[in-house]
């Protein structure tokens, strides 16, 4: 995205949506297309198009302050969205967030997984959605062995840049040992899609706990749905205290 243009509304959609969108902003500029994903640049304001959306039975959400997310109907699409729009703005992505923010909602995910599975020192550690390996630091400092997993190849490049192992979703398939414990910081609100669920489950050992953030409370049916379906329980560690600050936070023990 060029600097000039960091103040105008952005709306990302799926390449199936270009109609809707040109229905809904006749003078959207198209300014690039990255795998199923669209991104274009407005003048409308976000409640005009929420509520011209609306009248066409569309749904879509606000995130990262200027983009705006059109939700497909299918939740492929949905997936390939988000994977589109991440693999697009890769390298810039840490300029678009609040590092610290994040920083800190990791902070709070290794706090509830070390409640539920104890000293973190020397166990497998996988970060599922990993971004840009913030979480490298963090997971160091507590003597975890780290692996992160991201589905963009922009974002493990620049994970891997900073030191992380990270792999594919493919590779995680492929993976020869399990996990115990996860940990997913700012991923279960984009759309944790049920391919997605069945392989951090088949990682997990028996008795590793998954620990996520769903920020702004969305999709958190969904994500418990899905983690139930493959043979995890919903856990609420005893102390530990909800922050409203990243969203509601979830946690999964495998029986």
């Amino acid at each position: 995205m060029r600097a000039s243009d960091q103040r105008r509304l952005c709306i990302c959609a799926h390449i199936a949506d270009r109609d809707v969108i040109r229905h809904v902003d006749p003078n959207v500029l198209l300014i690039a297309t990255e795998q199923a994903a669209d991104l274009y640049e407005s003048d409308q304001s976000v409640v005009d198009l929420l509520n011209l959306l609306h009248v066409r039975s569309r749904e879509a959400i606000q995130l990262l302050d200027r983009y705006l997310f059109v939700i497909p109907p299918c939740p492929e699409d949905e997936s390939a969205l988000f994977a589109g729009f991440f693999e697009h703005i890769a390298s810039e992505y840490e300029h678009l967030i609040d590092p610290s923010c994040n920083l800190h909602n990791i902070s709070v995910l290794i706090s509830l997984l070390t409640m539920i599975i104890g000293d973190l020192r020397g166990l497998s550690i996988l970060d599922f959605g990993c971004g840009t390996g913030l979480s490298l630091g963090p997971l160091e400092a507590a003597e975890a062995s780290l692996i992160g997993m991201d589905r963009s190849m922009g974002m493990r490049k620049v994970a891997e840049a900073r030191g992380m192992h990270v792999i594919s979703l493919e590779e995680l398939v492929a993976w020869p040992g399990t996990f115990d414990g996860v940990i997913s910081s700012y991923v279960f609100h984009l759309c944790l899609d049920r391919r997605s669920v069945e392989v951090i489950c088949s990682k997990l050992r028996s008795g590793g706990a998954v620990v996520g953030n769903c920020h702004k409370d969305l999709g958190i049916t969904l994500v418990t749905q899905l983690f139930h379906q493959f043979g995890c329980e919903t856990l609420s560690p005893t102390g530990f205290v909800d922050n409203s600050r990243h969203g509601r936070y979830l946690a999964f023990i495998k029986g």
